[in-house]
């Protein structure tokens, strides 16, 4: 995207002083997200990497300034959507390797970010605003048919709803930058992260059970952090 003025750089400066602060406060957020469950709670409460959110939010922040040769070339304000956004996903991988749960507050407000950032840039007249709404269309009506189809042909659950609401709101984001037909190619991302998981698992002997439950919320929003810093280095959105 070119014809924008450079942002100044104090807002940037500012940005990566709140992505700590930001990580904090997601940290501070995630037991209660995670509803009433004592259990639950108590396992964000105490969740090592609970600890390393600020530093996470912070180094995604400072990659997204960096990862391309002209890292403000862009509105200084879609860059701060598409740090909260980024943000966002970190927290999700969280609650989902806690709880294998992906909150409502959360994957609303991932999805609400990603629209913020699709209307600023459609009133900029640098993107379409059809793009957005069918990557959120697009990534949750397809996750909500392999849903049911697992749920026939297996006679079980398969795939949450959390991440059918969860792809609602990367589809998002991901249509208001390189467009929705890229999703395939995050779920294929994120199908192989779990196969590496899975077979990390099994070479420290503790192979997972057929019917065990895979964190597959975190994988599809680590797939969505790698291809949305690489679509900006690449000169993306």
């Amino acid at each position: 995207m070119t014809g924008f003025p450079p942002a100044p750089v104090f807002p940037a400066l500012l940005l990566l002083a709140l992505a700590p602060l930001a990580g904090l406060a997601l940290a501070h957020m995630l037991p209660r997200w995670l509803g009433r469950d004592p259990l639950w709670r108590a396992r964000a409460r105490f969740c090592p990497y609970r600890r390393s959110l600020p530093l996470a939010c912070l180094g995604v922040t400072a990659v997204l300034m960096l990862a391309g040769p002209s890292p403000f070339t862009v509105p200084f304000v879609t860059t701060a959507l598409t740090a909260v956004w980024l943000w966002l996903l970190l927290a999700l991988i969280l609650t989902d390797l806690i709880a294998y749960r992906l909150p409502d507050v959360a994957t609303a407000s991932l999805l609400a970010v990603a629209l913020a950032k699709a209307l600023t840039l459609a009133l900029l007249a640098a993107m379409d605003p059809l793009w957005p709404l069918a990557g959120a269309l697009f990534g949750s009506s397809s996750f909500l048919l392999i849903r049911w189809a697992y749920q026939a042909l297996r006679g079980r659950e398969g795939l949450g709803l959390g991440d059918v609401k969860l792809m609602a709101g990367i589809g998002a984001g991901i249509g208001a930058g390189i467009g929705p037909l890229w999703l395939p190619h995050l779920v294929l991302l994120a199908a192989c992260l779990c196969l590496l998981w899975a077979l990390g698992q099994t070479l420290r002997r503790r192979p997972p059970a057929a019917d065990q439950p895979l964190p597959f919320g975190a994988a599809l929003c680590l797939a969505a952090i790698v291809l949305t810093l690489g679509r900006i280095h690449w000169g993306g959105h």
